[in-house]
C-alpha cells in the first residue's frame, strides 16, 4: 500500500491536515476484462456501513481494459481503519449478484469480487478481516478478484 504524505510527517511532525491527506494506491488484479461491464471499487471507513455500496466513503467505477488496474484514493486519515470491496459488475446493475439457489450453480457471487487483505468470506463479509490502516506499509494494496463461474 503506497501512502503519500507531506514532508513534515516523514520527519515526525504530523498536523491534523496531513493525517487526512494520505493517499492510497490500490492494484486490482486477475480481472477478466473480456466479461465486459464495469469494476466498482468501494472504500469504506466504518463497519456499520460495510459492505453496502450506497454507504461507501468513496467509489470508483471503471471499465476493465486489462487484467490489472491501479487506482488511487486520496484524503485518507492515517488514524482510521478502512476496507475495500472490488466488484466486477458484469451486467452493470450496480450491485454484486449472488447465487443463493444451489441448483443454479455454485453458491456465492455470480460476478468477480475481491476485498482488501484478499479476505475471502464464507458467508456475509465482515469489516474486520478486510480492514487496514493506510499507514501500515509503503506497498500498494493488492486485491485479487475471484470468479466462481
Amino acid at each position: 500500500m503506497a501512502v503519500l504524505l507531506g514532508l513534515s510527517l516523514a520527519v515526525g511532525d504530523a498536523s491534523a491536515q496531513e493525517l487526512a491527506d494520505a493517499s492510497l494506491d490500490v492494484v486490482i488484479s486477475r480481472i477478466d476484462h473480456q466479461r465486459g461491464g464495469h469494476l466498482i471499487i468501494a472504500l469504506f471507513d466504518s463497519p456499520a456501513r460495510w459492505p453496502d455500496l450506497s454507504q461507501a466513503r468513496a467509489i470508483k467505477k471503471l471499465a476493465p481494459q486489462d487484467i490489472m488496474l491501479e487506482i488511487r484514493f486520496n484524503g485518507l486519515n492515517l488514524d482510521r481503519l478502512y476496507a475495500i470491496q472490488a466488484i466486477h459488475d458484469e451486467n452493470d446493475n450496480g450491485r454484486l449478484d449472488i447465487n443463493v439457489l444451489p441448483w443454479r450453480g455454485p453458491l456465492g457471487p455470480k460476478e468477480g469480487v475481491g476485498m482488501s487483505n484478499n479476505y475471502i468470506p464464507h458467508f456475509a463479509p465482515r469489516f474486520a478481516p478486510a480492514a487496514f490502516s493506510p499507514g501500515d506499509t509503503t506497498q500498494p494494496l493488492e486485491i485479487q478478484l475471484i470468479y466462481l463461474k
